[in-house]
């Protein structure tokens, strides 16, 4: 007997990859499964293409951009009573035909939650340079060598049990934003449900990457938010910093916690400069370790081939992502702490 399963493809602006993700999707041997796209309000050509696939799947259309938590949510309202939701963000393309089948025998454990996959890049030599520093930057490119505990999903490509979500209220961002950190949220509310999350590196993921990260101000823009909304979940206890059993995830968490540290010890010294001058001199040996660190992770990486002189941009890249991030971050724990206050005075 095989459980009920919805699959849900949010897609916003998604006309590069989106074709990809449904036919991943329709070609998977699982045979009770129903598929589902939600636009949240293209407004390039992704309309379009979906229309192609309308005897196959079912299509919504949200009437203005919601954001990929509401998305999500109103997804979860629409599998009914199936069992399983899964989730494919409409960059990602499934490898191979039984990757649903596969997946779904780890809820044999009634403890598991949700299982995801392992990603790769289909054809590394086809991605601009801006794409390489982006999947380098966020340790994207790692793979675990066998089934780990995870403390989130990337809600790329994503297994759940309904009862699971529907348990914990759906996805939700902070301050009800309609970007970043609902995997996190959602990893925090899974821990305090006692659920699971595990990644097997044997279910493949191929991430097309789209068209969200292949300049370098979209890229720039993607870490200022990123940062704002981990300070926000983290002020507001909605997230916590934890790598469970996955290497990736830890180099990840060291990745993110040197920006902050050479941002900060920069800041402090220019601050305390105004009192005592030499300290002036530290801030740019700070920011040369972090170039030198960041031009021998892009020498090292295995993944990418990169020039000397794309090496070196790289370098300059990290250095400024630091900045952004890390200012982005104290913006949203600023902004965190304003609403945890707020909350705390109205009740």
């Amino acid at each position: 007997m095989y459980p009920n399963v919805s699959a849900v493809i949010p897609t916003y602006n998604g006309e590069k990859t989106v074709e990809k993700s449904i036919l991943s999707l329709l070609k998977q041997d699982y045979p009770m499964l129903n598929i589902m796209i939600i636009d949240d309000g293209s407004t390039d050509k992704t309309l379009s293409i979906l229309e192609k696939y309308n005897r196959n799947i079912k299509i919504i259309k949200n009437e203005e951009n919601l954001g990929l938590s509401k998305t999500l949510n109103k997804g979860i309202k629409l599998a009914g009573d199936g069992e399983f939701l899964f989730i494919l963000h409409d960059d990602c393309e499934l490898v191979g035909n039984c990757w649903i089948s596969s997946a779904i025998r780890h809820f044999s454990n009634e403890k598991v939650g949700a299982v995801c996959g392992e990603f790769c890049v289909p054809d590394p030599s086809q991605l601009r340079l801006a794409q390489k520093i982006f999947l380098v930057l966020n340790n994207e490119i790692f793979f675990e060598r066998d089934v780990k505990k995870v403390p989130f999903s990337l809600l790329k490509a994503d297994l759940f049990r309904l009862d699971a979500l529907r348990k914990v209220g759906g996805f939700s961002s902070p301050g009800n934003s309609k970007f970043g950190m609902e995997d996190q949220i959602m990893g925090s509310k899974f821990k305090n449900t006692g659920h699971l999350i595990l990644k097997d590196p044997s279910l493949k993921v191929y991430t097309h990457v789209g068209s969200r990260q292949d300049t370098f101000d979209r890229l720039l823009k993607k870490e200022y938010l990123y940062g704002k909304s981990t300070a926000w979940a983290l002020i507001n206890k909605l997230a916590e910093v934890n790598a469970g059993e996955s290497q990736q995830f830890k180099r990840k968490i060291r990745y993110r916690q040197l920006k902050l540290a050479s941002v900060t010890l920069s800041t402090i010294c220019l601050i305390t400069s105004l009192v005592w001058q030499p300290l002036l001199f530290v801030i740019p040996l700070i920011q040369l370790i972090q170039f030198v660190r960041y031009f021998l992770i892009a020498k090292n990486n295995l993944y990418f081939k990169l020039r000397d002189k794309e090496k070196l941009l790289f370098a300059g890249v990290g250095v400024i992502s630091d900045w952004i991030y890390s200012y982005s971050f104290y913006y949203g724990a600023i902004m965190g702490t304003l609403h945890g206050l707020r909350k705390t005075l109205v009740s």
